[in-house]
């Protein structure tokens, strides 16, 4: 699988979504169908409001589609949410010659260290209220 030819102004991961739409057999209802996505959350995807993208919902859409994790995780690195890995850490992962085992485990290690960093953040931020309020 190649990823699609770039588009001025979609996310490569916007490109994606269509490109697996557009495959024979394919469209947007059965890849949300089969990736357990709904589907106006695909197609919000593909007009490019990325909100909500997650690295574990690009693995589900990569699983629906066939395609190894690897693929859609590269594509959708740069938009990845706030709780997800950096995209720029997800991009140099997805560009390594690491097996695709190898990358998922890296890049869901990244997205637990994410979470554990935003907890982090959250709890520095709600303890600083309190004490100013105190």
């Amino acid at each position: 699988m190649t990823e699609p030819a770039a588009e001025p102004g979609r996310s490569s991961w916007a490109r994606y979504l269509q490109e697996v739409a557009d495959r024979p057999g394919w469209s947007v209802t059965r890849l949300a169908n089969e990736a357990g996505v709904h589907r106006s959350t695909i197609y919000r995807w593909i007009k490019g409001d990325t909100r909500g993208t997650t690295v574990e919902l690009a693995t589900q859409i990569a699983a629906a589609a066939g395609d190894p994790p690897s693929v859609a995780l590269a594509a959708a690195a740069d938009v990845l949410g706030r709780t997800d890995p950096d995209g720029t850490e997800v991009a140099m992962v997805m560009a390594s010659d690491l097996p695709d085992h190898v990358k998922a485990e890296l890049v869901e290690e990244l997205r637990r260290m994410a979470r554990a960093d935003a907890d982090r953040r959250r709890a520095f931020v709600d303890s600083f209220i309190r004490l100013r309020h105190a």
